[in-house]
């Protein structure tokens, strides 16, 4: 029994304190009983330490796109919409094409009063599309599933 409750103290007060690893010793009786660091190894590896736990992906179905891609093209015009928002080009640059960005920054008021309609694939033209009183905003996605998503043009349309 105290052997049980060193193998548990001793870890935590190395852990906690920071106590030396020497051994311990407990005489009853004319038996000693000395618990040794192989003790403290054994409890400590079986004590996991705090490292942020993986998260599960379905890579055999789903490739990872290129880092400075979006992974679908609602995310892709959504990021650029909402950068276009905060005014920060650096930001819609990530999901849109030079030409994209400069047009949407250079054409459009800004976002207010714009509602998002989704976005479609008619026969492998991907477009995503806002509408505001008086027109409407599309975008034309191009990429993958593997290689990721960025707007390639932006269109205004008037009702």
């Amino acid at each position: 029994m105290k052997f049980t409750k060193i193998a548990v103290l001793l870890p935590a007060c190395l852990l906690v304190v920071g106590c030396s690893k020497s051994a311990n010793t407990t005489k009853t009786g004319g038996n000693t009983t000395t618990a040794t660091t192989n003790a403290t190894k054994n409890t400590a590896a079986a004590t996991p330490s705090p490292q942020a736990t993986p998260q599960a992906t379905n890579s055999a179905t789903e490739p990872k796109p290129h880092s400075d891609m979006a992974a679908t093209p609602e995310e892709a015009a959504k990021g650029l919409f909402n950068a276009f928002g905060r005014q920060d080009r650096a930001a819609a640059a990530k999901f849109a094409s030079e030409a994209a960005v400069a047009k949407l920054f250079k054409e459009s008021t800004g976002t207010e009063g714009m509602e998002f309609q989704g976005c479609n694939d008619e026969g492998g033209d991907l477009t995503c599309a806002w509408s505001y009183e008086g027109g409407g905003l599309i975008m034309h996605i191009k990429g993958s599933q593997s290689g990721g998503y960025m707007v390639e043009s932006i269109e205004f349309i008037a009702d």
